[in-house]
């Protein structure tokens, strides 16, 4: 996407090159979820429970079997020299990420200058979310990476290696199982089914290397640590740093506990029950996840080959899934890069067209929901503040409504009166 040739521009790539470098050397040294990952698939080679044992003085190792399995032979070299490996890949995985969801957007619409404040914009949109990523080797960018691109895959006609990558990224940790019924929606027949065998096949595997017995053993275990109805993902505030559907409703309609890691302020609206707790958070994941819907507008078995619609669709449904899922922490709130991505082009695109109110609308919207994702990496003294009440679940939730009104079908107008986009079928 950028034009190297230019001598500016390879200074540019240069000077990137190194700061990355650098960032990367001073991170990699702290021992964070990724040493977890590690210890956990080194006791896993020890014949050790990797679920009940405790990493980190009360961390749990929450994700598969067969990810412990393929991590093992980044046990066997210096783990300073492992996290390189691995925070590098997350360079790669994030670039990844960025250019196939710019893929699905006509880029040619902006004017130069436009599109490189767009891409800046992009990135400096969910800054927070990349930086703790890494900040806390973390996992959720190699997973969006295998989704999305399982998906370009799916598109490009070889479903099973697309099924491949979006079943290997349900398998290690369970959020991306979503696209699973999307597929089927969406008329991928034969990607879906596929990926619902590999999904079994990732879950039947570990047993050829650690033996049956023990596979199932783990796996039982493993399942008791994730049952959503377990009394710990109803209330679901065991960590300050929690954000979803279910910790913003319990810390605002439980006045049980205050707030166990010091910001002492009463926030609860009112006090519920745990009954009652539990149905209104089910209610609001029910409402989310039929929000797709909205975004569908068709019938189902029905293909959909508008690129701007897919975008807008993919956006909603990969920004819904930390919300509906229990136990998300901040750095889970990387999959809203699509949405802001979407966003931006839509204010970029549409912004000459919209009425004067309109504009300060949109502008004043972006800057609430770019404000609740960053205030702490732009304001750190007041954190406490900002998990307490839990600003990135309230951007989280407005950018959704914003993301609903903003359609596709309003920004194809405003494209064709800039320049003649090709018909490409789809449903608007």
């Amino acid at each position: 996407m950028l034009n190297t040739g230019n001598n500016k521009n390879k200074y540019w790539l240069i000077l990137l090159f190194i700061l990355l470098a650098v960032f990367i050397a001073i991170e990699a040294r702290d021992e964070d979820d990724y040493f977890i990952y590690l210890s956990g698939s080194s006791d896993l080679f020890k014949g050790q429970n990797i679920y009940t044992n405790i990493y980190n003085s009360w961390y749990h190792y929450l994700y598969s079997v067969f990810f412990a399995i393929i991590l093992y032979p980044l046990t066997l070299i210096p783990y300073y020299l492992s996290k390189i490996i691995w925070l590098s890949a997350n360079i790669y995985f994030l670039y990844r990420i960025f250019i196939l969801c710019y893929s699905y957007l006509p880029l040619e619409a902006l004017k130069p200058k436009n599109k490189n404040y767009f891409i800046a914009f992009s990135v400096l949109f969910c800054l927070r979310f990349i930086n703790d990523n890494f900040h806390c080797g973390q996992i959720s960018l190699f997973l969006f990476y295998l989704c999305l691109q399982g998906l370009a895959l799916i598109k490009a006609g070889n479903k099973f290696a697309g099924a491949l990558l979006i079943s290997l990224a349900i398998n290690i940790k369970i959020m991306p199982l979503v696209i699973i019924p999307y597929l089927f929606y969406r008329k991928e027949i034969k990607a879906a089914v596929i990926s619902l065998l590999l999904v079994a096949s990732f879950i039947f595997i570990p047993s050829l290397v650690i033996g049956h017995e023990q596979n199932m053993l783990l796996l039982n275990t493993w399942w008791d640590l994730l049952n959503p109805t377990n009394e710990r993902h109803i209330l679901d505030i065991e960590e300050r740093s929690f954000h979803s559907i279910s910790t913003f409703i319990a810390v605002f309609f439980t006045d049980t506990p205050i707030d166990p890691y010091g910001y002492g302020t009463h926030r609860n609206i009112m006090h519920l029950g745990l009954s009652q707790l539990a149905l209104l958070i089910n209610t609001c994941r029910l409402l989310l996840i039929a929000g797709i819907l909205w975004f569908l507008k068709s019938l189902p078995f029905r293909a959909e080959g508008n690129p701007l619609k897919k975008l807008w669709e993919l956006s909603y449904l990969f920004a819904v899934m930390p919300l509906i899922f229990p136990h998300q922490h901040h750095y889970a709130f990387a999959y809203f890069i699509p949405a802001t991505i979407y966003l931006l082009y839509y204010a970029f695109v549409r912004f000459q067209h919209f009425s004067r109110s309109y504009k300060y609308f949109f502008i004043g919207s972006l800057s609430f929901i770019y404000l609740c994702f960053n205030l702490q990496l732009l304001l750190g003294e007041f954190r406490d503040f900002y998990e307490h009440y839990k600003l990135i679940t309230f951007g989280a939730l407005y950018g959704l409504i914003l993301l609903a009104i903003s359609s596709p079908a309003h920004l194809r107008i405003s494209l064709e009166k800039i320049t003649t986009i090709p018909e490409q079928g789809g449903s608007e």
